[in-house]
């Protein structure tokens, strides 16, 4: 190949029109992409939404029989899902976190008065155990870095727990959406 032809035949290959071509593919690509970053939050809603939304469908079905209003209907059936399956949700909730801080203040007390450790000085092995375990390790300063690490993981719960929340609320919102535009 002579160099007249060689460089004939890069020309052809970079021509304006391709270097736009590749450069609206690199930017489509990259919005893409940034589209995707703000949706990937709100999949775990929108799939929870549609699974509600299809499993509850005979319900609005039935709902909208009776009432003739696209929004009402609506929000009448995410209404009936939320008091069904929502409220006796939160009650577990509830009544599984009063239990732990009830078990978590009776460990405490336990602790505090001595009495875990009376019992188990009892047995001559445990005690010996204690003893040697006591010589190695600071004891107080361990159970200082369990209070740090419990309340840290409290920081945790709350912030999962405002987490959950948001994500019920964009649930409930979908779900009224899908209802109405189904």
């Amino acid at each position: 190949m002579s160099a007249a032809e060689r460089e004939q035949h890069e020309e052809a290959w970079v021509t304006p029109q391709r270097v736009l071509l590749a450069v609206l593919a690199v930017i489509t690509v990259i919005v893409f992409y940034l589209c995707y970053l703000l949706v990937r939050p709100f999949v775990p809603a929108l799939a929870w939404a549609l699974a509600i939304a299809v499993v509850t469908y005979p319900l609005h079905a039935w709902i909208q029989r009776r009432l003739k209003r696209k929004s009402l209907v609506a929000g009448v059936t995410v209404l009936v899902v939320t008091t069904t399956v929502l409220a006796p949700a939160i009650l577990v909730v509830h009544h599984a976190t009063n239990d732990a801080i009830s078990s978590a203040e009776n460990f405490k007390g336990v602790l505090s008065n001595g009495q875990l450790r009376s019992k188990l000085e009892r047995n001559e092995m445990v005690a010996e155990g204690i003893a040697w375990l006591e010589k190695r390790v600071n004891v107080g300063n361990q159970f200082e870095q369990a209070a740090k690490s419990i309340v840290g993981g409290v920081k945790e719960i709350v912030t999962g727990s405002v987490q959950v929340v948001t994500g019920l609320l964009v649930t409930l919102f979908l779900l009224y959406y899908f209802f109405r535009d189904k």
